[in-house]
Parts: C-alpha cells; structure tokens; sequence
C-alpha cells in the first residue's frame, strides 16, 4: 500500500472514528465514581469531553510523517494473559484467533509481545502463533520484571486469584519500561488504531460512562501518567486518603473501583498537557471492538478467576490509610469551607516523593529561569504546575508580589546570585498569553518586557497596595495572585487584605514561604475572618524552617 493509499484509506476510517466517538459522548451517562474519586481530584465530566474532542480534532491533524513533539508511542503491541500457576487456564480459542489475524494486518515495523506468568500457557501460545507463521515474543513477566516494586503487588493479586485485576499492574509494569500499544485479549482494533496511536503522545478508550478504561492504553516508556498511576499502584493510601475520611469501609469491589478505570481516569485528566496529542478511543466502534467476558464480576468464575465481591481486599491496607491521614492533617490545614479543593491538594501533596525525581513542565520552566520554587529550598512548583495549569492558554492576569531583589541591603534578598523576575518569565513562558505583572519594593530592580510589566509597592505600606488594587480593578482584575515578597506575617496579611478583592470569581491567592512556626496564627487569622483557606506543606527534607504556602481560592475556584 503506498502512502496516497494509505492516507485515503485514513480518511474513511477517520470519518468513521469521528462518528462513532461523537455517537458514544452523546449517550454517555457519567459514572458514579465521578462523584466520589474523579471530580475530587479535579475533573468533571465535561473536562474529559472537552479532552475527547480536543484529542480528536488534533488526530485530523496528524501528520503521518511528521514529528508531534514529545514522546511518541513505540510501534509495539503487548497482550497479557495471567493465571494460577497450579491451575492453570488457556486464553479463548476466539481471542488468539483474533490476535492472529490482528498481528498479521499489521505492517512489519511492528514488534509483539505475549506475556504470561505460566510456562504451559508461554509454551501453548509460542506454539499456536509460531504454526499460524506470526511473530510475536511470548515471555514470563516474572522473569523479565524481577526488581519491578509493583511485582509484588501482582503476585498477591495472582494468589488472590484476582488475574484480571492482576493483568492491570502488569501492563503498567510493561509499558512504563518498553511503551506501545496494550490491549485486553477480547479487544479487536483495525491496524489505523495502532498507526494513529504510534503517531501521537498515548491512545485510551473511552467507555459509555465516560470512563478511561484499561482494556486499552497506549503510552511512550516512562510515561508521566504511567509513572502517577504505578506510585498509587504502589501505595494506594495516596488516593484513599485524599478522598475518604479515616472511618472509611473499604471493600473489595470498591478497591477495584478505585485502582483501575475509574481511578485511572483521574489520573490520566491530571497528567495530561495541553499541547500533547493523544487518541480517544470509543469502546464500540466499527474499527474498534472490545467484548468483554466478565470473568470476575459475574456470578460463576472464569478461567479461575475468583468472584470479586466475595473476596477481600488485597492491596488498600487500612491501617496505611490511617496513617497517611494523620501525615496529611499536618501537611494540609483546612480552614473554613475548603472542601472542593482539600482532597486534590492532599493529593498531589502526597505525591512530592515522585516529584522529588520528575519535572512538570512547571518545575523545568522555574529551574531555568533561575528561580527557588522547584526542587530545591522550596518544591512546591509540582503543586502549581497542576493547580494553575487551567489558565495556560485562556489568557490570564497574574500578579507576583517580590520580584527577587539581588540587592543585599533589601530585606528578603535573594543575595547577590539572586535573579530577578526569574519566576515572572518562568510565568509567562508557562500560561503562554498571560499578562504578567510584577510589583516589588525595591524600585532598582523594576523592569518592562513583552508580556511582563512591574511595579512599586511596599508591603508594609497600606497606601501603596490600595493604589496597586486601584489599578488592577480598573484593567479587569486578576486570575492569580502570588505574595513571595517580604515573608512577614504583617506584610502578609497587609498584601492579602489589599489585594484579595482584585481577584476575578475563578481566582486564586497564594501566599509562599510561610515560617512553620507562623501556622498556628495564619489558621486563627483565616478562622476569626471566615477566610476559606488551606496551608499546605510538602515534605522536603532539604528546608527545615519554610517549605509551606497558603492556598486561598475566590469563590468559584473548584
């Protein structure tokens, strides 16, 4: 087939694809694990419509032969069948007819892979594809994975006879090394599902409850949503957490809920960038199949798979889950009416060891710049990245209270290293078409660049913040306002009192470097003014005095 060939019959399959997704938005009805696990984290139904159909208008533009930035999926197929050592099940005779015919449709670039943890299932499947002529790798994941931290977790789900449950580590197991294209043995794609997803930054499926199931997942290695998931696979009280209270009744069923599709989606909504080009895969299309044979939530169990709601929980640990609460009532301090926003900060909160290791393109942009709010004295830019990323290209107006002074005779200078307006061009190379206002004391440092305008103000001056708000209400307001200026409570409190008011409906206050020591008089300041806030406190072992910020959302900042 040559490439006019090739790109006439996309279009049609296109044209189809784009239907059939459009026809499954149209009729989904929401899970309802939106209301208990997706929307406390941050997404709502329409935020994964919204990122189904801008996924679909950015495969239209997929140039086949060009590059889409980022990391692309590798032209790899993976299969996993999972079962009792001891008593061991075969896969259906349909599903390795299906996969053989699969395999065979698609081009030579292609690499297969076939894992199982059974050696007479590894020698059966060898044998049935290598008569059939196909080629594809059949191995152990056992032995290809034996320092995995997540293998552990697979073998007591195996022992639990959970293989379906077990079968969703080890894909996050095998693609987090090699990356490509998984799908369930009961999935049946055209070869174009496969060429789309290796021409984009992933590929999921979406179901009828607007879902991201795991029957499907394409991902490049090390992906940032694979590395998310696999630290909650991992340590689920993460997730427990930040979304029940210390009394909660966990059940078998409900852990399944949480650590597969619906916790998935959550996830996926927050690593997710703007710019990266993914494919949404509806679940039934007429190039897209996928049969599921309910192997462990029907009433008699399948190919040795035991019953999920008659069994017990194999992975959430309760006791862990208290644990982790009492370390996130210390790093996250609730004051007021907080509640829509509390369980996604205690969330991502409880993720700073991953983000110890990884930079969000937040955390990269600051570190460039030269600015302190990543990875070193203070961390929390991971926390920004996720929280602030709903304003990256819609516009936004933010103001920075304290530029960086370099000047030794300013109080909170930097010293002489310091870089000034460091974050202020970190911040506009992240919203991309924001207004950027910085405002400082220290007039010698002041400076106007595209994008970027600043200002005097003394913090300890109620003057000069009333003729700053003055001047902010009169251009529209504010989207975010961040005081990292003089680090006093005084000045603190003085700045927020000026300014909070300029902040638009959707809004958000932040107020940096809070001295642990000030916490118990910020949370009577908040609680004696009914003031909706949350101090927060990542671990970080390199800043023993700092590391602490205070979340103050406008009214309708969810």
């Amino acid at each position: 087939m040559t490439d006019v060939d090739f790109k006439i019959r996309q279009q049609d399959e296109f044209d189809i694809f784009e239907a059939d997704l459009r026809s499954t938005i149209a009729s989904s009805v929401p899970h309802s694990a939106y209301d208990d696990i997706i929307r406390p984290l941050g997404a709502s139904p329409n935020d994964v419509i919204s990122f189904a159909t801008g996924a679909l208008e950015r495969l239209r533009r997929i140039d086949l032969e060009g590059d889409i930035g980022g990391d692309k999926v590798p032209q790899i197929t993976h299969r996993i069948w999972l079962s009792d050592p001891a008593n061991w099940h075969l896969p259906p005779e349909n599903y390795l007819r299906t996969i053989v015919e699969m395999i065979s449709n698609q081009g030579n670039a292609w690499k297969h892979y076939f894992w199982t943890n059974v050696p007479g299932v590894e020698a059966y499947i060898s044998k049935y594809l290598s008569d059939r002529r196909v080629k594809a790798d059949v191995i152990d994941i056992r032995s290809n994975f034996s320092v995995s931290a997540l293998l552990p977790h697979l073998d007591r789900l195996v022992g639990d006879r959970k293989f379906v449950f077990a079968a969703d580590i080890a894909k996050m197991i095998v693609l987090s090394r090699y990356g490509g294209v998984y799908s369930d043995l009961g999935v049946d794609y055209k070869p174009v599902i496969a060429e789309w997803a290796s021409r984009s930054n992933g590929a999921v499926v979406l179901d009828s409850n607007l879902i991201f199931q795991l029957s499907f997942l394409a991902m490049p290695p090390n992906a940032l949503v694979l590395k998310i998931w696999s630290e909650i696979l991992q340590h689920p009280d993460i997730l427990t957490a930040a979304l029940y209270g210390r009394n909660h009744r966990f059940s078998a069923a409900g852990e399944v809920t949480l650590l597969t599709g619906p916790g998935f989606t959550a996830a996926m909504m927050l690593a997710a960038e703007v710019d990266q080009k993914f494919v949404v895969v509806p679940y039934q299309s007429r190039i897209f199949r996928w049969s599921s044979q309910k192997s462990w939530y029907a009433v008699e169990p399948k190919f040795g798979n035991a019953v999920i709601r008659e069994t017990s929980l194999s992975l959430v640990d309760p006791g862990e889950h208290s644990r982790r609460i009492d370390k996130l009532d210390d790093q996250c301090v609730a004051i007021g009416n907080i509640d829509e926003l509390l369980p996604r900060l205690r969330f991502l909160v409880s993720l700073a060891t991953l983000f110890s290791e990884l930079e969000t393109r937040l955390c990269r942009l600051l570190n460039t710049a030269g600015s302190d709010k990543a990875r070193g004295w203070h961390n929390y830019a991971y926390i920004y990245h996720f929280l602030l990323r709903r304003y990256v290209n819609q516009g936004a107006r933010l103001l920075e209270i304290g530029i960086g002074t370099n000047f030794t005779d300013t109080p909170s200078s930097m010293g002489a290293d310091g870089k000034p307006g460091a974050s202020l061009r970190a911040w506009r190379a992240y919203f991309s078409d924001a207004e950027i206002v910085g405002a400082d004391v220290d007039r010698r440092i002041l400076f106007s660049e595209d994008g970027i305008e600043t200002c005097y103000v003394d913090q300890l001056a109620a003057a000069t913040i009333a003729e700053l708000a003055e001047r902010l209400h009169e251009t529209g307001g504010l989207d975010v306002i961040i005081d990292d200026g003089l680090h006093t409570y005084e000045a603190n409190t003085i700045t927020f009192e000026g300014l909070f008011s300029c902040l638009r409906t959707s809004g958000i206050f932040l107020i940096e470097d809070v001295v642990y020591v000030s916490v118990p008089k910020w949370k009577s300041y908040c609680q004696k003014r009914g003031i909706n806030a949350c101090i927060v406190r990542p671990e970080n072992s390199k800043n023993p005095r700092d590391n602490c910020f205070i979340v103050i959302p406008a009214g309708n900042f969810a």
